[in-house]
């Protein structure tokens, strides 16, 4: 069997792009994985180095970010689908070089690993790939984040280039601008997403396929090599990546795509497909709420957000019950054949239903719509549910208005969202569970109010005050009449959901 050594890093981006290799190559390719696992000697070496060149700040700086890191910020989990044939401590060490003097590799690749000395590079036979995470060769070195920092958003993405004794300086084989993999996903992981691309690239040309990227409109760019960066420069990058991320990303659309990707996850049950986490969460609102319905006459119901519509079914009495959300794939989730696209009741539907998705059994229709515009005509429900809804929306002034619309002048409108914990709550959250790394990233991402990035490997919702529900209601001519919090013995002490009634004032 042909053969490919691969001289690996340990990090996560170095796993990832291993674990793509594995995936893709594993099967025609016999893998020699050597992985470089660097001493804290050596970090101890490298900072005395950087402490002579680039002087106390910079170095307390560097320090420091590694421990912010360590300590608050919440990268994507990445596991190994391998093992490696062998670990150093050196990627420059005898063994290494001996592995390329005497191995008769038809492909080499270095991969998140220590810059390999020109008398390692003499020992192999052939000529070797590197994946770098940045565009060459305007942004050598620690690229895409240095491309951040200086907002030069055009040029980040990954670079497949042939290895030669320069820092990132080798013929340059494909590069591969961001095609919005890096952007829609958390600050933390622009590393891990940029070896992901070029891994995949790496594997194409090894399987005979063209280079799929482009090159030629950034070769004649300034090069420049770029070093490690430190806190005041992370705060500035990731300020600046949130920034154009907001400006270019709807976070409604982020939320959307991660519905749907849950939507249509078979492996979990029917809450977690619809992104609920905690049973006994949505079990003590949806307690609450129905038993608030069920109380009153037959409504004539619109529920904004309403997910699978499992509240159709548990409600007693109803006139009609519109479901509205923005995705089909959870609408769908458990339907049987009873639903279909024929109507049989006159519903209060605006415009041509026939132009969107929908699924409809009795006096029950479900519609995927955004809920900033709804097809529902003016002063027509009596009810209105927002169940989990404000929490992942990017404009709520507008979809309040849109409930105040559709609200009758005697209607109500029930709602369940997650409440902002305040600074002191937080405080004694971090004291209380800090020692655990997530409760430290969900506190400093909360505190940050980093709503709709990635945090421990989920979206953070948005998290509302009373203040601010009370500011929207009024807004368009509503009041709250009664709130419920989940919070110490029913109080609003380390709340995390609130239910409110709310009526036209």
């Amino acid at each position: 069997m042909n053969k490919i050594l691969i001289l690996s890093g340990a990090g996560k981006p170095a796993i990832s792009a291993c674990n793509i290799y594995t995936e893709r190559l594993g099967n025609v390719y016999d893998l020699v994985i050597v992985e470089e696992r660097i001493p804290f000697s050596s970090i101890i070496t490298f900072i005395k180095k950087k402490l002579k060149k680039e002087g106390m700040f910079y170095v307390l700086n560097f320090i420091f970010l590694r421990f912010f890191k360590m300590l608050f910020l919440s990268d994507r989990e990445v596991n190994r689908t391998y093992k490696p044939s062998l670990v150093t401590d050196s990627i420059n060490s005898n063994r290494v070089c001996q592995l390329l003097e005497e191995g008769d590799y038809d492909f080499l690749i270095t991969n998140a690993c220590s810059i390999l000395k020109p008398e390692t590079i003499k020992c192999s036979k052939s000529k070797i790939f590197n994946l770098h995470n940045g565009i060459n060769p305007k942004y050598r070195g620690t690229g895409n984040f240095w491309a951040y920092y200086n907002k030069d958003y055009e040029c980040v993405g990954t670079t497949v280039h042939y290895l030669d004794e320069g820092v990132d300086t080798g013929e340059v084989i494909s590069i591969l601008p961001d095609d919005g993999t890096i952007l829609r996903n958390s600050f933390a992981d622009i590393d891990i997403h940029a070896f992901e691309m070029g891994a995949r690239e790496i594997c194409n040309i090894i399987n005979g396929k063209e280079p799929f990227g482009v090159g030629t409109n950034f070769m004649g760019l300034e090069s420049k090599c770029y070093t490690y960066p430190g806190f005041t420069d992370f705060i500035r990058s990731k300020k600046n990546f949130e920034k154009y991320k907001s400006e270019i990303m709807n976070k409604e659309d982020v939320w959307h795509q991660s519905f749907v990707e849950k939507a249509v996850n078979k492996h979990g049950d029917t809450l977690e497909q619809q992104h609920w986490s905690d049973k006994d969460i949505v079990s003590w609102h949806d307690n609450l709420i129905l038993s608030r319905v069920n109380e009153m006459p037959a409504q004539a119901i619109l529920d904004i957000g309403c997910g699978d519509a499992r509240h159709a079914d548990l409600i007693d009495e109803k006139q009609f019950y519109i479901g509205v959300d923005y995705s089909f794939e959870t609408i769908k989730i458990n339907k049987d054949a009873s639903y279909s696209s024929s109507l049989n009741y006159d519903f209060p539907v605006s415009g041509d239903l026939k132009k969107l998705k929908f699924l409809t059994k009795d006096n029950v229709l479900l519609i995927e719509n955004r809920a900033d515009n709804l097809p529902i005509k003016d002063k027509s429900v009596s009810l209105i549910l927002a169940i989990g809804l404000l929490q992942h929306l990017g404009n709520t002034d507008i979809v309040f208005s849109e409930m105040s619309r559709c609200l009758r002048g005697d209607g109500k409108v029930l709602i369940n969202t997650l409440h902002e914990f305040s600074k002191i709550e937080l405080f004694a959250i971090l004291c209380l569970l800090g020692w655990k790394k997530d409760i430290r990233n969900l506190v400093f991402a909360l505190f940050s109010k980093s709503y709709g990035e990635v945090v421990n490997g989920t979206l953070l919702a948005r998290r509302y005050t009373k203040k601010e529900i009370l500011k929207y209601l009024s807004a368009h001519g509503m009041q709250i009449d009664k709130i419920t919090y989940n919070g110490l013995f029913g109080s609003r002490l380390m709340a995390r959901e609130i239910i409110l009634e709310a009526s036209n004032a």
